[in-house]
């Protein structure tokens, strides 16, 4: 027990100074206006969750949206809607299932007829060295170590969290893309959207972050290039406690038990 206390005890100690550390180190500064309107931004998965709550933050920046979705109805009466009164100058709507590769095809070919790849920046290689183009990931902590019943969901998020980041060491050394294309990977602990908080235990309800300050956090991270966002900022530790303190993290899941 003893053993347990003094690993309890340098856990809270370096989770601490980490948590100061990130905070400080990764803080990125207000988002202007300026910086963002008028973009044109495409966004998946965008009829619910965390994705939903990014759309009407681009919107309020009066950004170009090109939403897509397999939930073509949702997006038109609902999310579009909700876009344009927030401020969005344009919205479109495009059907869209991600798990099949035509899907994909359509989904590039439909945006080109709506915006000019000139006014395209956050997908082409248009982008420049003061304003590159931004392609961001949304992940989650359950793809960083190893979570309980999170096994399918888990190995999903950890492929996305790996092939960005990797994709983030290739655009930099490739000299086409080189500082005019980057790549950020947001890993998201529990977020407060509805879809979130009915798969979750009331009991974990005092944990969720806020949906609107979690989508600014996530648009600062591609605006300032940042490779690797974790948010809330207190999980960025985490993953490398875990590994650190693994016995502990084991005695606390055994109490579970």
């Amino acid at each position: 027990m003893g053993y347990v206390l003094i690993l309890l005890i340098l856990f809270v100690v370096i989770y601490a100074l980490g948590y100061l550390i990130y905070k400080s180190y990764f803080y990125c500064p207000p988002i202007e206006q300026k910086q963002l309107r008028n973009k044109c931004v495409i966004i998946t998965g965008v009829s619910r969750g965390i994705d939903e709550g990014i759309a009407y933050e681009y919107a309020r920046y009066n950004c170009r949206l090109i939403l897509a979705a397999r939930s073509i109805d949702i997006l038109k009466n609902q999310v579009a809607q909700k876009c344009l009164s927030l401020g969005a100058t344009q919205v479109e709507c495009i059907q869209f299932n991600a798990s099949t590769e035509q899907a994909c095809i359509e989904l590039i070919k439909k945006t080109i007829e709506y915006s000019s790849m000139a006014t395209l920046p956050y997908l082409t290689q248009n982008g420049t060295y003061e304003q590159p183009s931004q392609i961001i990931a949304v992940s989650s902590l359950a793809g960083s170590y190893p979570l309980p019943q999170t096994t399918i969901y888990g190995t999903t998020k950890h492929a996305i969290q790996n092939f960005f980041l990797n994709l983030t060491r290739e655009l930099r050394i490739s000299k086409p893309y080189q500082n005019r294309v980057t790549t950020s990977v947001a890993i998201l602990g529990l977020i407060a959207t509805e879809q979130a908080l009915t798969a979750t235990d009331k009991s974990l309800h005092f944990l969720p972050a806020d949906v609107r300050k979690t989508a600014q956090a996530i648009i600062a991270a591609g605006i300032y290039g940042q490779t690797r966002l974790f948010y809330p900022y207190r999980f960025a530790v985490i993953p490398s406690l875990y590994y650190i303190f693994s016995p502990l993290f084991k005695f606390v899941t055994r109490l579970g038990d």
